[in-house]
């Protein structure tokens, strides 16, 4: 099968053109030479609305609608100031608020955690924002500094108590236990273990670790 390109009007095979799910024939219109060239060449010179800089854009982004800023930084100090955030934006869900969209405004308002008030570790590099009462409320007093192993036996009594209710509809539905455990969720890696060692789902869920000595 053969396609013209629109813009050198040559005719090539599908075979030169770009894969395009959202395109009829499933290629872009425009061959890969000319797409190639078009993204080499910056001919026009703009103004960034956001820090006042000249930079050099292409023809196609200002035809889009493009071609504002100078980066995608700009691009995103800009759509804030004319979209907003947090209670000014028309995406504003306040206590409905997701947990991954919860942790990001945390995160915004308090910083990113460089220490664990638990242990009180500073080198481990990773720290997380646990919640204290497991409600995942919109109030910044009710958040803790914890690294990932402080944090993962902090939430592990909830997480618990929701993976033994998961556990008991797979249960009720005939489902492989030991199949459906990868969906109990973050942290349950050590269940998913045992029930695939040929442990009982009582003993997977009760049996407490013995160290040895």
């Amino acid at each position: 099968m053969k396609k013209i390109c629109f813009k050198c009007r040559a005719e090539k095979d599908l075979d030169g053109f770009y894969k395009h799910p959202q395109m009829g024939d499933g290629h872009l219109g425009k061959c890969k030479e000319c797409t190639k060239k078009d993204a080499r060449v910056r001919t026009i010179k703009r103004k960034c609305l956001e820090c006042l800089k000249e930079f050099m854009t292409w023809p196609t982004e200002i035809k889009r609608g493009g071609g504002l800023t100078c980066s995608r930084t700009c691009y995103y100090k800009r759509f804030i100031k004319i979209v907003g955030r947090d209670e000014a934006s028309p995406n504003w869900k306040g206590d409905e608020v997701g947990k991954t969209a919860l942790h990001n405004w945390v995160e915004r308002k308090l910083g990113k955690p460089k220490k664990c008030e638990h242990c009180g570790d500073t080198k481990k590099g990773k720290y997380d924002w646990a919640n204290k009462s497991q409600e995942y409320k919109r109030e910044l007093s009710d958040w803790i500094r914890l690294c990932k192993a402080c944090h993962a036996k902090y939430d592990y009594p909830t997480r618990l108590a929701k993976w033994r209710v998961k556990m008991k509809i797979i249960e009720l539905n005939g489902e492989n236990a030991c199949f459906a455990s990868k969906r109990l969720g973050g942290g349950s890696g050590l269940i998913h273990g045992r029930l695939r060692r040929g442990w009982t789902i009582e003993d997977a869920f009760t049996k407490k670790v013995i160290k040895k000595t």
